[in-house]
């Protein structure tokens, strides 16, 4: 709904006497109009309930010092510093690593210790086949039943809509009956009324 009036002067009280006037009487009738002074008038209160601030009285400039970014800031946004830092730790860690953590030389494994490791890798070779048969047997049961209950529910769904159907088709075959029923019957009043009238 467009309306001829301008609400904002008059929500600001800017606008004349018989201009208010007019549109006081427009807004006892316009829902939209009223509404629309009720929001001007609650923005205009809520701006004056705000507290007046004093302006700053100097204004930061890019090249302050304020603007300058901080050791840290510098180091982080330089690719190649970051990268030579990186590569430092990472070579100080190597070699840290290198002579801390020597290991021990073991003497070379001798014949029953040969004969033991094959003893161990057969052992272990052996669960290894025990768990995968056991594994494969129990995905192969969890398909099964899986397929069995996806099985049951694809008959009980099939059964459901063959009931519907055979009572859909039972209560069309009883409508026709009773519709054949009836036309019979209005035949042979007919004809015993053709008969009644000669």
């Amino acid at each position: 709904m467009n309306c001829p009036y301008d609400l904002k002067e008059y929500a600001l009280g800017e606008s004349s006497r018989e201009e208010a006037q007019a549109i006081r009487a427009h807004a006892a009738e316009c829902a939209v109009c009223r509404d629309e002074i009720a929001r001007l008038e609650l923005t205009q209160a809520a701006l004056l309930s705000l507290r007046e601030e004093e302006m700053p009285r100097r204004i930061a400039f890019v090249s302050d010092k304020v603007f300058e970014p901080r050791w840290y800031e510098r180091l982080w946004n330089s690719g190649p510093r970051l990268g030579f830092l990186g590569a430092s730790m990472l070579a100080a860690a190597i070699l840290v690593h290198g002579f801390a953590a020597r290991p021990a030389v073991a003497p070379p494994p001798s014949a029953t210790a040969r004969i033991d490791t094959q003893a161990i890798e057969q052992q272990v070779e052996r669960k290894v086949a025990e768990r995968l048969d056991a594994a494969v047997v129990k995905a192969v049961s969890d398909s099964e039943s899986r397929q069995q209950k996806r099985t049951v529910e694809l008959l009980q769904a099939a059964e459901q809509r063959y009931d519907f159907d055979r009572r859909a088709t039972l209560a069309a075959f009883s409508e026709q009956t009773r519709i054949l029923q009836q036309q019979v019957s209005n035949i042979y009043i007919a004809a015993n009324n053709m008969k009644a009238g000669e």
